[in-house]
């Protein structure tokens, strides 16, 4: 559970990076114009049939193919993926290595190294000059570019620069965590700089002061700084300040705590709910925690109280 010594593959992972992963294997159903399609393999090949009757819509002549989202469904042939619509017409040509299904109207393609975005008529409305570019979410998507992150807007315009030197993408709390300063190094972990959060205009709404922090969860999310660790809610707010040696995710309102190499808990608004007292303890789960006092496992409760 040692959080500090994560933080290094922790920095390294970019949650919010969406790449297609094409799963020809999907049978889920697709609503499209009141009839639902689903792929289905014949003779190691792909087409559509109607999901209550059977019968074949679209042909198995395709080496892969997905549901359909938006009115078009993502395919593939040759290694090549592009868009049909429910008569199995091509509407986007199959010529990107990699697609991701149309959401907003938008999907996200890759050719070779470099990413971009098209329209549901196959028109590039973010040219295909980044290096990766993730899922919208709150009307902005991640981009990146020779290791420098910033944002497009749901127009495909550059809302946000590439000025961070890592990023994550936008939570539900509307915030999205960056860093500055910080690089790849030759293990190819994310070390440095300092870590804060921004809002879908760019404005740091909590300072960028942070030796590492993670997106909120919840509402709350840890932090290091001079390696302890602490926690801070979506205002910035220090709920706990950086005092811990180490601390873990909240389960049923309390997170396990270490101090002084002692583990206890505290509750969500950062007060210390068990005293730490135990030298090892586990999550709560179903309204019991397993705790490790002078040498032996016990079990307690919310209160901290042994249950028999």
């Amino acid at each position: 559970m040692n959080l500090i010594l994560l933080i290094q593959s922790k920095m390294k992972k970019i949650y919010c990076i969406v790449i297609f992963l094409f799963a020809a294997s999907t049978f889920a159903e697709a609503q499209v114009e009141g009839v639902k399609l689903i792929p289905f393999n014949q003779n190691s090949l792909f087409g559509y049939k109607e999901a209550t009757t059977g019968e074949v819509v679209i042909p198995c002549i395709f080496d892969g193919a997905e549901d359909f989202h938006e009115g078009l469904a993502l395919v593939q042939k040759k290694l090549k993926y592009g868009f049909i619509d429910s008569k199995g017409s091509i509407v986007v040509k199959l010529k990107y290595d990699k697609a991701d299904n149309f959401e907003n109207g938008m999907s996200v393609v890759k050719v070779g190294n470099k990413s971009g975005v098209i329209d549901k008529d196959g028109k590039l409305i973010v040219p295909m000059n980044y290096d990766g570019i993730g899922r919208f979410n709150h009307g902005r998507a991640l981009a990146w570019k020779n290791n420098r992150y910033g944002f497009l807007d749901i127009s495909g315009n550059l809302i946000i620069p590439l000025i961070y030197d890592m990023a994550y993408a936008f939570g539900s709390e509307g915030l999205a965590l960056v860093n500055k300063g910080g690089k790849m190094n030759v293990k190819k972990n994310f070390t440095g700089g300092k870590c804060g959060f921004i809002d879908t205009e760019g404005n740091e709404v909590i300072p960028s002061k942070y030796d590492w922090t993670e997106p909120f969860v919840n509402g709350r999310s840890r932090f290091v700084l001079n390696g302890k660790v602490g926690c801070i809610d979506i205002t910035g707010k220090e709920l706990t300040p950086a005092l811990y040696e180490d601390m873990g995710t909240f389960n049923e309102s309390l997170a396990i705590i270490v101090l002084n190499g002692k583990f206890g808990f505290i509750d969500i608004s950062g007060k210390v709910a068990i005293t730490p007292q135990y030298e090892n303890a586990k999550e709560f789960y179903k309204g019991s925690a397993d705790v490790l006092l002078n040498g032996n496992w016990l079990k307690i409760d919310h209160q901290g109280k042994v249950i028999e």
